[in-house]
């Protein structure tokens, strides 16, 4: 997509496909991603796709002890290799709370880590990032509240923080790391705020947690972004040039279809945009995945309601951040 607006089709699937995470640009110049409901049985695969198109797949799961569903797509880590992880399997059986895996540019697959749920925690549906310490880190869905680990890239794992409720609960979206040192995400879900409706927390990487923001619910509040009843917070946040993070929420905001909104390292919140429930507009509605800052200074996402055909967009904010 240019930033015109002109879109071309570099690959269409077919049946009941369905790519998860995003696309990883390796450092080969290809895009490397996953899909979550195809392969050989069914249950995930890993994939290359040039710029030009060609479309190869690179590894199809068997969702036995290399796991099942891919969710968080992947990065590629100093050594060149790509990593990424399963939200299920990892067991002999097909059972299993997800992995950690291992792929190098030319199909090379490695099972890392299979998780434990009486040990650990199930289903890490965001994807990795590599800190400037050399480990993975990454988060468990469930198994109780959630929980953030951090794995060498040998697969030794340790849990770092094990989500209460209260701290808040089901953390989704990739973690990102402050130029502070500091691990900053997100929860669907808990907090210290009665209304349960996620939170922006910073973890230390001595499993210290702070929650930065609790949003909230109720006639004077929902403009925040929260909406009581309803998963909150979507996609990754991102870190820009002026110290402060953005994201998005699904729902909430002046019409209940969505926010973009920024948070200070401090803990202050602002709403940057609420999206209207108007098709007329072609704003869209439920912005469920990252933003991404442009070379140019806007900001980019998509909404996945809304527009002309009800069907989706692509949207650009400009003049909101530095």
């Amino acid at each position: 997509l240019t930033a015109d607006g002109t879109i071309t089709t570099l690959h269409q699937y077919s049946g009941a496909v369905r790519p998860s995470g995003p696309l990883l640009q390796a450092n080969d110049g290809n895009f490397y991603g996953t899909t979550g409901t195809a392969g050989s049985s069914d249950i995930g695969t890993i994939f290359r796709l040039t710029p030009a198109g060609q479309y190869t797949t690179l590894y199809s799961f068997t969702g036995l002890l290399d796991g099942k569903q891919p969710q968080g797509g992947l990065i590629q880590a100093k050594d060149g290799t790509l990593y990424g992880t399963t939200a299920a399997g990892g067991n002999a059986d097909g059972t299993g709370c997800g992995t950690i895996y291992a792929i190098t540019l030319d199909a090379q697959f490695k099972t890392l880590h299979s998780f434990s749920l009486t040990t650990e925690g199930c289903s890490p549906l965001a994807g990795l990032i590599q800190a400037s310490d050399g480990y993975l880190y990454g988060t468990l869905s469930s198994g109780g509240s959630g929980a953030v680990f951090r794995s060498s890239t040998s697969g030794a794992v340790e849990i770092l923080h094990t989500f209460s409720g209260s701290d808040g609960a089901i953390p989704d979206g990739a973690l990102i790391e402050g130029s502070d040192g500091y691990l900053y995400g997100t929860t669907q879900q808990g907090g210290p705020s009665t209304a349960s409706q996620g939170t922006v927390f910073k973890l230390a990487k001595s499993g210290t947690l702070t929650v930065l923001y609790s949003f909230q619910t109720g006639p004077l509040s929902i403009h925040d972004g929260a909406y009581s009843g309803t998963s909150l917070t979507s996609g990754t946040l991102i870190l820009l040039g002026d110290g402060n993070l953005y994201g998005t929420t699904p729902f909430g905001g002046t019409d209940n279809c969505g926010t973009i909104y920024q948070v200070t390292t401090s803990g202050s919140e602002t709403v940057i945009f609420s999206f209207p429930h108007n098709v007329e507009l072609g704003l869209g509605c439920q912005p469920f995945a990252s933003l991404l800052r442009a070379k140019n200074g806007s900001l980019y996402g998509v909404a996945s309601s809304g527009g002309p055909q009800n069907s989706g967009l692509v949207f650009r904010l400009t003049g909101a951040t530095p």
